[in-house]
Order: structure tokens, then sequence, then C-alpha cells
């Protein structure tokens, strides 16, 4: 608001398998950490790839699955997400390939996730009063225990 930006901002919901867009509307796609969630990825990408101009860019970070994660162990991770599968950096590789998206860069930035998490899980602890306004103990206790879940599984190397 400070910057009067706010005019040049829109936000929607929606689903990101469907996107209600016309062919070749954006020159952007950005996602923060949302694919994961996706059941089908290649369907998401897809997607993505149709809206995108000529020459647009499809930006997006996402948590993954670190290969050689038993199933059993995986299994675990998928219900944490509420999703049917997470995919390895790989996954992800072939897929834009296939796509015919030109990757231009990857990063494995693991070695930050833990301490986001934690940092995170932290800041709603110390809001806890302040939260328990707002929501009930269990919420925050579940919300406590996922975090946990997620630095668990990161130092573990199951996710990055």
């Amino acid at each position: 608001m400070e910057a009067g930006l706010q005019d040049l901002l829109t936000f929607e919901s929606g689903d990101f398998h469907i996107l209600r867009y016309e062919d070749e509307s954006f020159e952007v796609v950005w996602s923060q950490e949302a694919f994961l969630h996706g059941a089908n990825k290649n369907q998401i990408i897809s997607e993505a790839k149709r809206v995108l101009v000529p020459g647009g860019k499809l930006i997006f970070t996402d948590l993954v699955v670190a290969a050689g994660t038993s199933p059993s162990d995986r299994e675990r991770i998928y219900e944490r997400v509420r999703s049917p599968v997470m995919w390895e950096a790989d996954d992800y590789h072939r897929c834009l390939l296939c796509q015919g998206f030109q990757v231009l860069q990857m990063q494995d930035w693991s070695a930050h996730v833990a301490r986001s998490y934690s940092w995170i899980r932290d800041q709603v602890e110390k809001s806890r009063d302040v939260l328990l306004g707002k929501i009930d103990s269990q919420t925050i206790d579940r919300t406590m225990n996922g975090l946990g879940f997620w630095v668990d599984s990161v130092n573990a190397g199951k996710i990055g």
C-alpha cells in the first residue's frame, strides 16, 4: 500500500489443474510451495505452459521428497500434505523438459528448509496466547506438530 501498487495486483483462488485463463495470457507464472499439493503435477505444469506467452517464464519453488526416501516415509509425508504424491527434483526437471520448457536455473535450497520451518514454529509458539484468542488450541497443536514433522523430515534427509 505504501508504494501505491495495489491497483496492479489481483488475487484469485482457483484450481491450478484447470486455469480459467485464455492461452498465452501471461508473461510470468509464479508459484511458491504449491505444486506439491496438486494431484496431477504434469497437468499443473501443462496449464502453466498453456497460459504463458511464447518465451514466458514459469518460476516456482516447491518442497520435494528426496530420492531414496522409503515408501513408508513417503506415505507419512504425503499424508501430512494431503497429496497423493510429492515429486523429487528430477521429476520436475524431466516434466519441464518434456513439456517444452527450457530450464534456465534449478537451485537446491534444502539447507534452508529446516531453519525456516523451525523459525515459523518458534513464531507460532511465541504467539500462542494471541492465537488462542482467534483459534482453538487443537489447531495450534496440530500446526506445531506438523511444523516439527517437517523439520524432522528435512533433518533426516527425506524432504528438501
